[in-house]
């Protein structure tokens, strides 16, 4: 379908958070997730001595309220989850071997990563609207688990887990606010074939 009309599917974020459908290889609860923690030094913590400030989160303890522990590994933290988005996943790799655990039978190369890009986001704005973010980036493979003293600023949308690395995966991602529900979208884009060859 995609020679013949350019037919491809553009997924969601959460979409691929069904892993139980998709399976771990392309499924995986915790897209767009990842959490900040910090771990705090043994002691009482109250009203007048409270949580630093500059921890992940806002700490506040009402007349008489405290926290206290000792001992090592106590950490807090905030999750932070991203909006859904539209994605479309690419990846570096020509590996017959890796398509078939991923359950395709074929693939094509695209050439032009930035045409095949502007091609998909013109058909795509026309069905939804215009975005008022699309980019290409590069997955990160790493914990979703960030030392707050250590973070990354790796979007959650580009974090896998270490495990995947071998699908050195790059994703188009679009976005907008205005949008309230993503869902998978079929489109033919038959000017994005241009930008790629058969392998």
């Amino acid at each position: 379908m995609f020679w013949s009309f350019g037919t491809m599917r553009i997924g969601t974020l959460y979409d691929f958070r069904r892993s139980e459908e998709f399976g771990e290889e392309i499924g995986d609860k915790d897209e767009g997730r990842k959490s900040i923690t910090m771990e705090l030094k043994p002691g009482h913590y109250d009203i007048n001595n409270p949580i630093p400030s500059d921890a992940p989160i806002n700490v506040t303890f009402k007349p008489g309220g405290f926290m206290s522990f000792a001992g090592e590994g106590v950490r807090i933290g905030t999750g932070i989850e991203d909006q859904d988005a539209f994605i479309y996943c690419l990846t570096e790799e020509n590996d017959p071997v890796q398509l078939a655990k991923l359950g395709y039978l074929s693939g094509f190369e695209v050439h032009d990563v930035s045409g095949f890009h502007d091609a998909i986001t013109s058909v795509l704005s026309n069905k939804v609207g215009a975005f008022s973010f699309a980019r290409v980036g590069k997955c990160v493979y790493k914990s979703r688990d960030e030392d707050y003293n250590s973070v990354t600023g790796v979007p959650p949308t580009l974090i896998k887990e270490p495990k995947y690395s071998y699908q050195r995966e790059y994703r188009i991602v679009w976005r907008d606010i205005r949008i309230q529900d993503y869902q998978p979208i079929v489109l033919n884009v038959p000017n994005a074939r241009k930008f790629c060859h058969r392998f």
